[in-house]
């Protein structure tokens, strides 16, 4: 994680977290691969690419939230595996096969494979509607969470104060909706013609 420490400074646009960027560029390539965001090489490339010039340009000077997102992906990956059937090889190098009985014994050999691979298949195999009804959620709170991100970052690089243009982005989309409510509500009192 030192990479992301790697920085160099500019007169246009000052302190840049290059090593952030680089980063940043070969796992969003590989997660938009991954998750299907992509459907060409070259696509999930430029998706990197665009993000990846974002970072570098709008990350912040203090790197600590890197080590925690690559960690945090990795765990949740992991996870995400792990409840498949095909399950992970948790103690790789060493990967223990477990004994003939446990083998034949039909939920055991689900949860601790023939290959050594520890599971607890609650969706199915890999690619499953079950599997997708998982990520879907998860993927969309990330897609919230690099939004959020890009939003807060673009503004703070502007010289606004992101925490109180965002309230009042939250105030207006309230009113908003009270008002289509309102306005809903009395269209559906209103008789109708004729």
């Amino acid at each position: 994680m030192g990479a992301g420490q790697v920085t160099i400074t500019t007169e246009r646009l000052g302190e840049l977290a290059l090593g952030a960027g680089v980063l940043s560029l070969l796992l969003v390539a590989f997660a938009a691969r991954a998750l299907g965001l992509a459907r060409r090489r070259l696509d999930a490339w430029a998706l990197a690419l665009a993000l990846a010039a974002f970072v570098t340009v709008a990350a912040p000077t203090e790197w600590d939230w890197l080590p925690v997102a690559v960690g945090l992906g990795a765990a949740v990956h992991v996870a995400g595996d792990m409840l498949t059937g095909s399950g992970v090889p948790l103690l790789w190098p060493w990967e223990p096969r477990p004994p003939r009985w446990w083998r034949r014994t039909p939920v055991l050999n689900d949860v601790w494979t023939a290959g050594g691979n520890l599971a607890l298949p609650l969706l199915g195999t890999t690619g499953s509607w079950r599997e997708r009804l998982l990520v879907a959620p998860l993927t969309a709170y990330a897609a919230y969470g690099v939004g959020a991100a890009v939003v807060g970052g673009s503004l703070t690089a502007l010289g606004y104060d992101a925490d109180r243009v965002l309230e009042r982005v939250w105030e207006a989309a309230g009113a908003l909706v009270t008002t289509a409510t309102v306005v809903g509500a009395v269209t559906l009192r209103a008789p109708l013609p004729g």
